[in-house]
């Protein structure tokens, strides 16, 4: 709509112009207040007024010098913009929470992903070797012979981290006696000659295998403690020599007569219950019931799982189902509990979910990788940990 105003005076029409120039001649006597005056040709000089007739209505005036000046307006006004940052926020608000609801899921994509790599090594290293791997200890079963070190060691080189492993190869003539520091105390240990050995050189090492993006306490441990930390632990009623044994004495691996407790070395044929009825593989935090997210002197941490730990057979080993204190349905996992409260509700002697719903994902013996509900029965649980229980329990 543009501005067009017409006057007549003389018996001549002029126009279009503003309403300013109106006025403007007007004022300068071009025109006179009985001239008649309309707004655009379309409407008929009969039902012209005159310029004083139209000075004596502000309303249509205003209305019309409105509409004129809105055609030459292209920003909005407040009203309209509060509307339009309302309708904004009110689409964010929608979007968000299926945008965090995929983000998760592909983080969970990752975890499942990371535990089929592991279920599958498990696989291919008894396909190689004929035993599974042990919890702790030396592969071969014999002290200073074959590997050293937990389960998430022995399958480096099954899982493409064989130039990792390498990294802890002892060499020809070994280190007879290395000094061994804890948070707990300190001890000592040797490296066999011709050995791969975890102690040596490796254990701050990071591998993106070992880690589930959705678990927030992974970092705490490297900066606390100085080890590595992993989420995922292996099931010790499979991959341990006994039913169970205490994480919580803080027992140094050099004491022989404890590692031979954790040095299972089982074969396929000895798990009766069947490879697709077993968990062998679970989701555990990297930090577990601890005072604090920051290092700081206050600091302590009751445990969690440390991919790569080595100098004792404690809550930070990457285990569970092995303290004998949170075995049968006291060895549920737990739903996402808070990891920096000390004491606080986690547990390093059983597993956790990071995931929404409380979404347990696992790996079985078979190779396979399943999502278990933290609405399951306990018992089931049990069950499904348990190799040779003789149970009917079976994972859909």
């Amino acid at each position: 709509m543009t501005d067009e105003w017409f006057y007549q005076h003389g018996g001549r029409v002029y126009g279009p112009v503003s309403l300013r120039d109106l006025q403007t001649a007007i004022w300068l006597r071009f025109a006179l207040p009985t001239d008649l005056v309309k707004h655009r040709v379309t409407v008929g000089w009969s039902a012209a007024q005159t310029f004083a007739e139209l000075q004596s209505m502000p309303q249509r005036v205003e209305r019309d010098e409105d509409m004129t000046s809105n055609t030459r307006k292209k920003g909005f006004t407040l009203v309209e913009l509060l509307v339009l940052i309302a309708i904004i926020g009110t689409l964010v608000g929608l979007l968000l929470p299926a945008v965090q609801s995929a983000r998760e899921a592909a983080r969970r994509t990752q975890c499942v992903n990371n535990q089929k790599q592991l279920a599958l090594g498990l696989v291919q290293y008894h396909d190689a070797l004929r035993v599974l791997p042990p919890q702790f200890g030396w592969s071969s079963g014999s002290v200073g012979k074959g590997a050293f070190g937990n389960l998430l060691y022995h399958l480096l080189p099954r899982i493409e981290q064989k130039s990792l492993y390498d990294q802890s190869w002892v060499g020809d003539f070994g280190q007879p006696t290395r000094s061994a520091v804890s948070n707990s105390g300190s001890g000592s240990f040797t490296e066999y000659a011709n050995t791969y050995d975890c102690r040596n050189r490796i254990s701050q090492q990071y591998v993106d295998l070992f880690r589930c993006p959705s678990e927030t306490s992974f970092d705490y441990s490297l900066r606390s403690f100085g080890w590595r930390s992993g989420n995922y632990a292996s099931n010790f009623q499979v991959f341990g020599n006994t039913s169970s044994v205490s994480i919580w004495t803080w027992q140094n691996t050099s004491q022989d007569s404890n590692v031979c407790l954790w040095q299972g070395r089982r074969t396929f044929a000895q798990i009766s219950d069947g490879l697709s009825s077993t968990i062998v593989t679970a989701e555990k935090f990297g930090t577990c019931n601890s005072r604090a997210a920051a290092a700081g002197s206050s600091e302590v941490s009751l445990g969690g799982s440390q991919w790569a730990r080595w100098d004792w057979l404690d809550p930070w080993q990457p285990t569970f189902a092995a303290e004998a204190t949170f075995q049968g349905t006291s060895a549920m996992f737990q739903n996402n509990p808070q990891p920096y409260l000390y004491p606080g509700p986690c547990n390093a002697a059983v597993p956790q979910t990071p995931h929404a719903g409380g979404v347990m994902n696992v790996g079985l013996l078979d190779g396979s990788v399943r999502g278990l509900i933290a609405a399951m029965d306990a018992a089931t649980w049990w069950s499904l940990l348990t190799p040779q229980g003789g149970e009917a329990a079976r994972v859909e």
